[in-house]
């Protein structure tokens, strides 16, 4: 199940992907992709919903980021080797950590805003993980019972690494949170062992 939110900016409603590419409307079956919705017994219930017979939406919405209203957007960074070798940084015993505003997040398709000092941008291929349950200090064998989904950052290294090495100076711009336009729950990943 691909979930979504479309619509101007502001104005969002949840959808979900049929098996034709088209979105349907799921507001009947919840307000929004909120954190509340995204909690695995109301996923649940979405994912028992008969998608063919809800409403089907225009094909020129603009679409947004799939989840709204998050709590928190934390950011692990050189959390694997590649990822090191690429910024010439050193393997860090433990992951970079970093937190974004939650006025970073956009949809895939909207709009970026340039730092006014900005003289690169780079977009890397991160994964999101979307924690449906309330989750600390969780093991790492429990860890996957807490995910609902995931979803695919934006950032601006050289204010990240040349200008302090501020992890959050560096990624979180207005705009810099581009949330992939789907929320794939995580029945559909859970041949992923990493």
């Amino acid at each position: 199940m691909q979930l979504l939110r479309y619509d101007p900016i502001g104005r969002e409603r949840p959808g979900v992907l049929d098996s034709d590419g088209g979105i349907r409307d799921i507001s009947s079956c919840c307000g929004d992709l909120d954190g509340e919705a995204v909690r695995h017994c109301n996923l649940k219930r979405l994912l028992e919903v008969d998608i063919p017979n809800l409403p089907l939406v225009n094909d020129d919405v603009r679409v947004g980021a799939c989840t709204a209203r998050p709590r928190k957007f934390i950011c692990i960074g050189l959390n694997y080797h590649c990822s090191a070798a690429a910024l010439k940084q050193p393997i860090l015993a433990e992951p970079a950590i970093a937190m974004k505003a939650l006025s970073a997040i956009c949809g895939a398709n909207d709009p970026i805003e340039l730092p006014r000092e900005a003289e690169s941008l780079d977009s890397e291929v991160v994964i999101g993980v979307v924690i449906g349950e309330p989750a600390k200090y969780v093991t790492e064998g429990d860890a996957r019972a807490h995910i609902a989904g995931y979803c695919l950052d934006l950032a601006d290294h050289e204010l990240q690494w040349k200008r302090g090495g501020n992890t959050s100076k560096g990624r979180g711009h207005d705009s810099f949170g581009l949330i992939r336009p789907y929320f794939i729950h995580s029945s559909a990943c859970l041949t992923n062992k990493t």
